[in-house]
């Protein structure tokens, strides 16, 4: 189960996330980032190969969604 910290902590983060995408004041460059959001919470969570596994296919799913190039 959960502890009552990782929640918070990842509440935090989360609230971090969505505070730099609508300010866009480059408060921390890598929360914006998926592998890096995950890398952090999955070193929240104490599997931080798991947390940039899922961090890294959120990338390559964001990459397949949008086209470069007038591809």
């Amino acid at each position: 189960m959960f502890s009552v910290i990782q929640i918070i902590l990842i509440a935090l983060v989360a609230f971090f996330i969505q505070f730099e995408m609508n300010n866009s004041q480059q408060f921390i460059k890598c929360f914006g980032e998926k592998v890096c959001t995950g890398l952090m919470v999955g070193l929240i969570m104490g599997d931080y190969q798991m947390g940039l596994l899922v961090g890294g296919t959120f990338e390559l799913m964001a990459l397949g969604v949008s086209g470069f190039g007038g591809a």
